[in-house]
C-alpha cells in the first residue's frame, strides 16, 4: 500500500495541513487538516508498506496499547483509501 500523490506539510491557521503537490494537486483537489500522528503515517505512506509496518513505527514514536492503535490507524488508512489517497 502506498499513497498515490506527493504531499507538502504546512501550517495553516495554527493547525497543520497536507496539500497535494506534483500530480497530485490536479487529481486531488482539497488539503487534509492532520495531527501529528497522521502526518507521520503519511509520510511512511510515501513508501510501500502495510498496516503493520506502520502500527511498529508509531508504536517507537508514541505510548499505547498495540491493539488500539492498529485500530486507529486501519480507520485512517480506509478513510485514506476511501477518499482515493492510498492505493
Amino acid at each position: 500500500m502506498k499513497a498515490k500523490y506527493g504531499f507538502e506539510i504546512m501550517e495553516l491557521d495554527d493547525e497543520k495541513v497536507a496539500v497535494p503537490v506534483g500530480n497530485g494537486a490536479e487529481q486531488f483537489r482539497g488539503v487534509l487538516k492532520m495531527n501529528e500522528t497522521a502526518i507521520a503515517i503519511l509520510k511512511l505512506l510515501e513508501q510501500d508498506t502495510d498496516e503493520e509496518k506502520i502500527v511498529d513505527a508509531i508504536l517507537q514514536e508514541y505510548d499505547g496499547e498495540k491493539e488500539q492503535i492498529a485500530g486507529y490507524i486501519h480507520e485512517f488508512v480506509e478513510k485514506l483509501k476511501a477518499e482515493g489517497i492510498v492505493e
